[in-house]
């Protein structure tokens, strides 16, 4: 197979995957290559580290689910274990003193939606999506434990795939769950950054200018990895950086790529390495 299926559906980590690194998309998605984890351990990049970080951050995630479910967070070694964890116990702390009183009432965690885009489909897991039934207000929230002061402005976020990927998906299949059907009145995207050290929320209002403009983007990008065919035309990125947690690196022969602490994410792509790395 070199050549991107007609039903393939989109979600905002492959279009980032793209987005990023063609080859990455093409091993990924096309290819379906299977590939071992991170393997080498440069000096500024602790790998070891780096995973410990994935498992608190998909456990918060778990933790935070269960608490807008009305369920217990956890029970027995795991809790301890978490709670004993001073950067975790930090984010949880934050959580529960956090004041929610301005999200509408009616919330629902970890809602997918289907979104038409163009010959394609876009899937997209919302960590929370908080609905006032009466405005038609429709607010997507997603907790970040991003590090490093770039990860947290918001112009950098409002251009981050994520972003752009969530705002459309809601604004085109969340019509069962508000009063609008289709479009970005009543849109909303905030995240929620665990490592903020003051006011942790970061909010974007939909409108009709941003919804054309990520309209535009979200379907360049598949019309863009649907027109190649085979390896050779999905590139590897110029950006070296990018390679350091990608488990494709030494297929690649990138191994020695690195990046600094400072710079890891959270995103959904590391979470799925997570699910494996049970605590």
């Amino acid at each position: 197979m070199t050549k991107l299926d007609s039903d393939f559906i989109f979600s905002q980590q492959s279009l980032a995957d793209f987005a990023e690194c063609p080859r990455r998309f093409y091993l990924r998605y096309i290819r379906r290559q299977p590939w071992p984890q991170l393997e080498a351990t440069p000096e500024e990049f602790d790998v070891p580290g780096y995973r410990d970080y994935l498992r608190k951050g998909a456990a918060f995630h778990r933790w935070v689910e269960r608490h807008w479910l009305g369920l217990p967070t956890a029970d027995g070694d795991t809790a301890a274990e978490l709670a004993a964890d001073g950067e975790f116990a930090l984010w949880w702390r934050r959580f529960e003193a956090e004041d929610f009183s301005a999200l509408p009432d009616t919330r629902i965690p970890e809602l997918e939606v289907l979104a038409p885009l163009g010959a394609f489909a876009l899937t997209a897991r919302f960590d929370l999506l908080a609905i006032d039934e009466v405005n038609g207000r429709a607010v997507v929230v997603d907790w970040k434990t991003m590090r490093g002061e770039r990860a947290m402005r918001p112009d950098f976020l409002r251009e981050r795939v994520q972003t752009r990927a969530y705002l459309y998906a809601l604004a085109t299949g969340g019509g069962p769950y508000r009063r609008e059907a289709d479009g970005p009145r009543g849109c909303e995207f905030h995240y929620w950054m665990a490592n903020a050290p003051g006011d942790r929320w970061v909010r974007f209002v939909y409108d009709q200018p941003s919804f054309e403009r990520d309209r535009a983007y979200l379907i360049s990008l598949t019309a863009d990895a649907a027109a190649r065919d085979g390896e050779a035309e999905f590139g590897m990125t110029d950006d070296e950086r990018r390679c350091a947690m990608c488990t494709y690196r030494t297929l690649c022969r990138r191994s020695d790529a690195q990046i600094h602490a400072s710079e890891w994410v959270d995103d959904d792509q590391e979470f799925e390495t997570a699910e494996t790395l049970e605590y």
